[in-house]
């Protein structure tokens, strides 16, 4: 994103601190500090949309991040939320979520909140404390039944009262949740042998023969960005995870936007990509026919391509796109979220 307006003086403010603090670990002068002042907010400001710098900055206790997800996933979401994160680990905003839910249930409100999450496998498996608060998100949001191998994930795809129990809980408490990753994949020629031999005249003795066949190739697309998007009307990116070290003790910088028309646009943009192929396009804001699409409509598409995928990829076919249903079992030990 470029920016401009008042919110580069707060960019600069972190730029100066952040320079001005490493420079004295190299040689401890002040000749290599910057002390020149930032532009003044009247020489910035321009007609645009309200936008504010925010940190974790955990040398002045500065945790701002954290704040500003707290309040806006309590009182901001109506309709949706989606969240295209690396980590997707920090089990107290799927707390907030849960309390929104209940305060529009408690108003008189019959809509449900919606939330389109992309993120990663886990890498590091020895990493227990991050699995736990994996494993807690996932119980909180009423998708525990995500916490399994493949084997056991294929089997409760048959058991229809399963999945109408698991939808049932998740609509009793006002939170719709689909969890997907992102794989690409791609055909790949290998030889393989036929069970015949044939005589090389050189050699003088008989030699397997073998001939070519396609497979399918997958590969699994890391994901790396750290993006929310509220109700197509707000929106924050930057470098902070849902994870507890960038709300609580890495250095980290977001920008949170009140715009409706990016939002909009970078949703729709990225969710272009991962259900790249699908020709009838429901997660658009519009149908073809100029008619508004909905949460509901695009939490059904989500399903039924993950759905395909899923057994596309169990039988080595082509994917549909690139969104394919997240689950893996988790090992919830350690448990220290709290």
């Amino acid at each position: 994103i470029r920016l401009r307006g008042a919110c580069l003086v707060d960019l600069f403010h972190n730029f100066k601190e952040s320079w001005n603090d490493s420079v004295g670990w190299f040689d401890g002068t002040v000749a290599n500090k910057i002390e020149q002042a930032p532009p003044s907010i009247e020489e910035l400001t321009r007609n645009g949309v309200p936008a504010q710098i925010l940190r974790t900055w955990k040398k002045d206790g500065d945790f701002g991040i954290e704040a500003m997800y707290r309040k806006n996933l309590e009182l901001l979401i109506n309709e949706f939320i989606y969240v295209e994160d690396q980590y997707f680990r920090y089990p107290e905003f799927a707390e907030a979520i849960l309390k929104r839910a209940a305060a529009l249930k408690a108003g008189g409100s019959q809509k449900k909140i919606h939330v389109f999450v992309v993120t990663n496998l886990n890498t590091i498996k020895s990493n227990k404390q991050e699995q736990a608060s994996r494993a807690d998100m996932l119980k909180m949001l009423g998708r525990e039944d995500l916490n399994v191998d493949q084997e056991t994930w294929q089997k409760q795809q048959t058991d229809q009262e399963k999945l109408d129990a698991i939808k049932g809980a998740m609509e009793d408490a006002g939170v719709l949740v689909q969890i997907g990753i992102l794989r690409t994949s791609g055909s790949e020629t290998l030889m393989r042998s036929t069970g015949k031999q044939h005589y090389n005249p050189a050699m003088l003795y008989p030699l397997p023969t073998y001939e070519p066949y396609t497979v399918t190739r997958y590969e699994d697309i890391y994901i790396h960005s750290k993006l929310t998007i509220i109700d197509n009307a707000f929106y924050t990116l930057g470098s902070a995870n849902w994870n507890l070290r960038s709300m609580r003790s890495d250095t980290e910088l977001n920008i949170a936007v009140e715009d409706g028309q990016k939002a909009q646009e970078i949703r729709e943009e990225l969710w272009g990509y991962h259900l790249n192929g699908i020709e009838d396009t429901v997660w658009e804001s519009e149908k073809r026919d100029g008619s508004p699409t909905k949460a509901e409509d695009w939490y059904k598409q989500w399903a039924e391509v993950m759905l395909d995928n899923d057994a596309l990829y169990t039988g080595q076919q082509p994917r549909i796109a690139n969104l394919f249903a997240y689950h893996e079992a988790l090992d919830p030990e350690d448990k220290n979220w709290g």
